[in-house]
C-alpha cells in the first residue's frame, strides 16, 4: 500500500497547478481518513487533471464534466467498494429567444462572469443551433437562472436538463489530416498555423500558446495525443492521434479545429 505524502503527490504538478494540486490532495486525504465522497469545487483543466492516477490506496480518482469528449471536469475521490455520491453538477440550456438576434460562447461566457462568477465554477460550452449547454456546480444554479436573462443582444431562456441527455454532444469541428515533422510544440504551431517555424516560435515564446489551458513557453515540449492547444488569434484544436507517416517519414496527425 502506497504511503500518502503531500510532497510527492505535489511532484505531479508544476507552476500554479501546485496551489490547485494541494486542494487534490486534501479531498483525497480526507476520503481515505474520514471514507466519504469528495469533489473537487470547482471544474479543474486538463493540465491538472491528466496528472492524477484512477486509483490511489483504496481510493477511486476520477473526473467528470457533463460531457463525454469535455476538457473542464470535476474531480471525484471514493473509496473503493463503496457507492460514489452524485456530481453536484447541474446541467443548464441556455435558448435564444428571439429570431433575430443570436449569441456565441464568448458572448455567454461574458454574461456569467458579469454576475461575478469565477470560471471555474462551469465547464466546457457547447452549442447547439441557438441552444447552449454548460455544466454548472450546483450552487451558482439559481444565479444563472435569475441574474442571466440576456445574452448580448439576445433575450434568452435557462432552464436545467437531464446531464444524460446531452453527454454525447461537442461543439462543432472541422477534422483533418495533416502532416509534422515531429511532436514538438513548435512543430504543430507552425502547421495550424501555416507560419514558419521562426514565427511560430516566437509565438510560443510570446505567450501566445496553451497546452491543455496551460501557458507554454518552451518551444521543444512533446505535444501528447488528446491534447487541446489554443493559439491566440488562430483558435482552439485538439491533437487527436498520429495515424501514420507520409513518404518523407514526417508523422501524419489528425486534428480537430473547433469552430
Amino acid at each position: 500500500m502506497a504511503i500518502l505524502n503531500r510532497d510527492s503527490f505535489l511532484t505531479l504538478f508544476k507552476g500554479e497547478a501546485m496551489q490547485e494540486g494541494a486542494k487534490l490532495f486534501d479531498l483525497l486525504e480526507a476520503t481515505l481518513e474520514f471514507g466519504y465522497t469528495t469533489f473537487s469545487s470547482d471544474f479543474i483543466t486538463p493540465n491538472i487533471w491528466k496528472k492524477l492516477p484512477t486509483k490511489f490506496n483504496d481510493v477511486i480518482i476520477e473526473c467528470f464534466g457533463g460531457f463525454e469528449n469535455c476538457d473542464r471536469r470535476m474531480v471525484c475521490f471514493y473509496k473503493e467498494g463503496s457507492v460514489r455520491e452524485p456530481y453536484p453538477i447541474n446541467m443548464l440550456k441556455v435558448t435564444a429567444t428571439s429570431k433575430f438576434h443570436t449569441f456565441r460562447h464568448k458572448d455567454f461566457m461574458g454574461s456569467i462572469l458579469s454576475c461575478g462568477i469565477r470560471r471555474e465554477k462551469f465547464g466546457d460550452l457547447i452549442q447547439v443551433g441557438a441552444e447552449l449547454f454548460v455544466p454548472v456546480v450546483e450552487e451558482i444554479e439559481g444565479v444563472i437562472r435569475s441574474e442571466v436573462t440576456s445574452i448580448g443582444r439576445s433575450p434568452c431562456r435557462v432552464e436545467q436538463v437531464e446531464l444524460s441527455s446531452v453527454y454525447r454532444l461537442e461543439n462543432s469541428f472541422k477534422e483533418s489530416i495533416c502532416s509534422v515533422s515531429s511532436l514538438r510544440l513548435d512543430a504543430f504551431v507552425a502547421e495550424l498555423t501555416h507560419l514558419s517555424r521562426e514565427k511560430a516560435v516566437s509565438l510560443i515564446e510570446a505567450g501566445q500558446v496553451m497546452v491543455d489551458y496551460e501557458g507554454v513557453k518552451s518551444k521543444s515540449i512533446e505535444v501528447s495525443e488528446s491534447s487541446t492547444l489554443t493559439i491566440r488569434q488562430y483558435g482552439k484544436f485538439k491533437f487527436e492521434s498520429v495515424v501514420g507517416k507520409t513518404g518523407k517519414e514526417r508523422l501524419k496527425v489528425r486534428i480537430k479545429r473547433y469552430e
